[in-house]
């Protein structure tokens, strides 16, 4: 069920009709979360717990008119998150690849390591 929204407290659902007069604001009950609509379309889940001054960035960011600059930020956004996860599993590896390096070491200064290509 949706309840509209249509005063609150900072007065969003009226500030939202400046960014675009066709938005209205409900209350997913299902969701649990504020929806905004263009007619009987979806427009924003909103991803806030309550509607305030972000709701209005939010808005004002995704719009149509944005899309380009909106997907360049997903873009730089995911390249970061592939650089870090690279980053990790290089660490991971230097991390494994060092501790082996040692582990054989002091088998062989401590002889165990010859011993052990005796038994076999």
């Amino acid at each position: 069920m949706r309840i509209e929204i249509k005063n609150d407290l900072y007065d969003i659902a009226e500030r939202v009709k400046k960014i675009d007069e066709r938005y209205r604001i409900f209350f997913d009950t299902k969701l649990q979360k504020f929806v905004v609509t263009v007619g009987a379309l979806t427009a924003a889940v909103l991803p806030y717990e309550e509607l305030d001054a972000r709701t209005l960035a939010y808005l004002s960011y995704t719009r149509f008119e944005n899309a380009e600059r909106v997907a360049q930020d997903v873009d730089e956004s995911n390249a970061r998150l592939h650089e870090n996860a690279v980053r990790s599993a290089q660490d991971e590896l230097e991390d494994e690849f060092s501790h082996r390096l040692r582990v054989t070491e002091t088998e062989f200064v401590h002889g165990s390591f010859s011993s052990r290509q005796n038994k076999r």
